[in-house]
């Protein structure tokens, strides 16, 4: 997703390097640091109702280099769906932003593609965990039709004279399906298009977005909101988007549609100042660390006097470095796929007692469960122990699959 200052009326500020240059460091020198597990933070800045959220790069001389920036608006709309594990490696080149693909947690609840700009605060979604955000649409296209009849008698015919219309307050994720089809030429696909998606919706609520600068206000862009099947969703676009024939149609009722990226700010709530230290996030850290790799994230949890024993080698290692490099090579030379579940023991040891967390480590091709990592943290959440125990005689409940609701669900 590039930083789609145009759906903000923003697009001057990259009219030259120096208004660029200047302008970033505005932002790197009054925005409000956001740490996540990677070892660079994000700069989060609010400007009236736009957000400005800076990706971090640490160099090897220890200064931090602004490596990118996606542009956002606060609101109200916030969705609580599953993450799902799909992984698309091709559209996800860099650790701090991240599209991610998620669904309603239910049987018939369909998929929708999300650009999660602050990925790096959550510990590591797995498949089915409920991940909370605050979410915009950003239009690449809009139109808006009087009514839902005169939206579906403007889509145009197929070859055997029928129309394809998107359901009112539905997605398809076009991009996604048409890069992602088996038969679909290597050469044909454009993965900077997975996010994008057809929409379609009725308009429920009309306002003026503001940008705020050294005092100043100004009402630069629309704030359309709809409902979807996910929940309710703002598109922020500017009059300019909208074909100057269809600008009459903006109004309250209306049927807006058109192609769009949703992007999703997940530092809200309890991570609202970036990551979380405590026993529960640390192990789901842990957890996603063992399946998916990317150890380095544990780095900034571990003390530096860390000890990690495993009793499947009868190892120890000491140190946050020893640590993280044991996992890394660990996971680079597995033969097999795992699966990690969050749990809680039900009859433990004088060490680790009956209502003691743990993650539970178990291979795809295998039945039981092969181990069992326990946690120990200090007072500020840093971690100072992890164990691996193949001991038989812990029993424990692996935790149920959470349930998403959407504001739509009765």
């Amino acid at each position: 997703m590039s930083n789609m200052l145009e759906n903000y009326g923003l697009d001057f500020l990259w009219e030259s390097d120096e208004t660029m240059t200047n302008f970033i460091a505005y932002l790197v020198k009054h925005a409000k640091v956001v740490p996540g597990y990677c070892a660079a933070p994000y700069l989060y800045m609010p400007m009236g109702a736009v957000e400005f959220w800076l990706r971090t790069q640490l160099q090897e001389n220890g200064v931090l280099e602004v490596i990118g920036i996606d542009t956002h608006c606060g609101g109200r709309c916030v969705w609580k769906l599953a993450s799902t594990d799909l992984v698309l490696q091709e559209s996800n080149t860099e650790p701090m932003r991240r599209l991610m693909i998620f669904d309603r947690g239910k049987d018939e609840g369909g998929i929708v593609p999300v650009e999660v700009i602050n990925p790096d605060v959550l510990p590591g979604p797995f498949d089915g965990d409920p991940v909370e955000m605050q979410v915009v649409a950003l239009p690449i296209e809009i139109s808006y039709y009087d009514s839902q009849e005169e939206y579906e008698a403007a889509q145009p015919d197929d070859k055997s004279g029928r129309k394809w219309i998107v359901g009112n307050g539905s997605f398809f994720p076009s991009g996604l399906l048409y890069n992602h089809a088996p038969d679909r030429p290597e050469e044909e696909k454009n993965y900077e298009q997975d996010g994008q998606v057809l929409f379609a919706a009725t308009v429920k609520g009309l306002y003026y977005g503001t940008f705020a600068l050294d005092g100043r206000k100004e009402n630069l862009f629309i704030r359309c909101v709809v409902d979807t099947l996910f929940g309710e969703l703002e598109f922020n676009h500017t009059v300019e988007q909208v074909p100057q024939d269809l600008r009459k149609n903006i109004h309250v009722g209306a049927t807006v549609a058109g192609v769009c990226i949703i992007s999703g700010d997940v530092a809200i709530g309890s991570y609202e100042n970036g990551m979380v230290k405590d026993l529960e996030h640390n192990l789901r850290a842990l957890r996603y660390s063992f399946v998916h790799g990317e150890a380095e994230r544990l780095r900034s949890i571990l003390t530096e006097e860390a000890v990690f024993y495993t009793a499947t080698s009868g190892q120890t290692f000491q140190g946050a470095k020893a640590i993280v490099e044991r996992l890394n090579l660990v996971h680079a030379h597995r033969k097999r796929d795992y699966r990690a579940y969050m749990a809680t023991i039900t009859q433990g040891d004088q060490n680790h007692p009956a209502g003691s967390r743990c993650v539970v480590l178990t291979a795809n091709d295998r039945q039981g469960y092969e181990s069992i990592a326990f946690m120990t943290c200090n007072a500020n959440g840093m971690v100072e122990r992890i164990e691996i125990s193949t001991d038989e005689k812990y029993h424990f409940q692996v935790d149920e699959k959470p349930v998403c609701q959407t504001s739509t669900d009765s």
